[in-house]
């Protein structure tokens, strides 16, 4: 293990990791000093990072998460929407409330089986496909439910983090639902009642 000096990268607070699609070092998340690409190695020297910060097109310098979609654009999750990077010239697109997500502050990425992202925030998690996001949000008692984190697992359930316990479910079956009571079976939430040692599944409270 080598530390990158901090003469090469002074930003403490990293939240996430990506490869370069185009090879050329590892993008770097932070919170509070944007995102950076940054090449190099300890054998032949680090180069200075490219930074991208709100000083050139970025919506926020808190960057939570990145996902590499399926056609090469970096998705940037931060507290003010969604940046999608294009890698190779550096132009950055946002994604926000007029596009659909449930709420500006994004916590987490991940992109499914199916080659779709799924966007957690503190409004619910939004399924992007074709073009266009559906919310899911699971209320409880009037609760709006603060989606940390969607992961699907090996037998392609899918189960959200949040502030009301663990929620596993099936999207298909929930999206396709046109009562609440069909929408109920679709989804199973779990809770310290069930085993978990605390309702809170914040983001890091997985691994796969």
């Amino acid at each position: 293990l080598t530390a990158v000096p901090e003469t090469v990268f002074p930003h403490p607070k990293v939240r996430d990791f990506l490869d370069d699609p185009l090879g050329r070092g590892i993008w770097v998340a932070t919170y509070e000093d944007g995102l950076h690409l940054l090449g190099g190695s300890p054998e032949i020297g680090w180069t200075t990072p490219i930074r991208h910060t709100v000083e050139n097109g970025l919506s926020s310098d808190v960057v939570m998460s990145l996902e590499l979609d399926s056609a090469g654009t970096i998705w940037a999750a931060t507290y003010a929407g969604v940046n999608l990077v294009d890698p190779a010239s550096g132009d950055i697109r946002q994604i926000g409330l007029e596009q659909g997500l449930p709420s500006n502050a994004v916590i987490h990425l991940f992109r499914d089986s199916n080659d779709e992202m799924w966007v957690s925030t503190f409004m619910g998690a939004a399924r992007y496909r074709k073009g266009a996001f559906r919310t899911f949000n699971w209320q409880e008692e009037g609760t709006e439910t603060i989606a940390y984190f969607v992961f699907e697992d090996a037998s392609g359930r899918y189960w959200m983090g949040s502030n009301i316990g663990l929620i596993g479910f099936d999207p298909e079956a929930y999206f396709a639902s046109s009562s609440l009571t069909d929408r109920h079976r679709a989804v199973r939430r779990l809770t310290r009642q069930q085993g978990l040692v605390a309702d809170e599944m914040n983001t890091g409270a997985v691994f796969r």
